[in-house]
């Protein structure tokens, strides 16, 4: 078989080797445009280290990625350990992120243009927050958040 290789997504020159860059990644998409999230938990924001941003790149239809669109950045404690597309939560037609951090789980929603640079729902854990939101998996109905440390799932 031949193999293709459509691009290589490079971190940031200032972010540092440090930064997690490529932890997780997801993708988001609508009709009419496709967006690579790639998380760096360690990133450092506003030079404080280890708060986390999410980079997101618009892909074109040749699977061309383009240069980074804009970054996420978060409140700190790892903000982009986990970041799944979980699909249409709030039934606008759009699709939806879930990105976890140190205790958090955070909702990014999809817009007209695509994802919104901020979130925009909070869900936090209810015990010692270490690992919550360790895994985040969605059906039609649940989203499912793990808590390994603490040996829980939360439906």
């Amino acid at each position: 078989r031949d193999r293709v290789n459509y691009g290589i997504v490079a971190a940031p020159a200032d972010l540092g080797l440090l930064a997690g860059f490529g932890r997780s990644v997801a993708w988001w998409y609508s009709t009419d445009l496709l967006q690579l999230v790639v998380s760096a938990p360690h990133a450092t924001v506003q030079e404080v280290t280890n708060c986390g941003a999410l980079f997101v790149y618009t892909v074109d239809t040749d699977a061309d990625i383009q240069a980074l669109d804009y970054r996420v950045e978060g409140r700190c404690g790892g903000f982009g350990r986990n970041v799944v597309n979980v699909g249409d939560l709030d039934e606008d037609g759009k699709q939806d992120l879930m990105v976890s951090s140190e205790g958090e789980v955070h909702v990014i929603r999809g817009g007209e243009t695509g994802l919104h640079n901020y979130t925009s729902q909070t869900l936090t854990s209810p015990d010692v927050p270490e690992q919550y939101g360790f895994s985040i998996q969605r059906n039609s109905q649940y989203v499912v958040v793990s808590d390994p440390v603490n040996s829980k799932v939360y439906i």
